[in-house]
């Protein structure tokens, strides 16, 4: 996945509590791919996107993290 790509949560996704304040049926883009390249381990990327419906507010969100990894999201055909 790159910055542009439109997306949509997984089914694994919409099972992990950092996204439930995203709607399900949401589309979204990725605005930022942050890669973690420390040597110490296999870190997965993280990846910003930029909900069309979905509004991130402390109140409904896990912590203060927006960003998904891979396996939270799907490409949208």
């Amino acid at each position: 996945m790159k910055v542009g790509d439109l997306v949509r949560l997984s089914a694994y996704g919409k099972k992990r509590v950092r996204a439930e304040w995203i709607d399900h049926d949401d589309v979204g883009i990725i605005t930022k791919v942050v890669v973690y390249n420390c040597g110490r381990g296999p870190w997965p990327d993280d990846y910003m996107v930029h909900w069309a419906q979905s509004e991130w507010s402390r109140t409904k969100s896990w912590g203060l993290e927006r960003s998904n990894t891979r396996k939270d999201l799907m490409y949208v055909k």
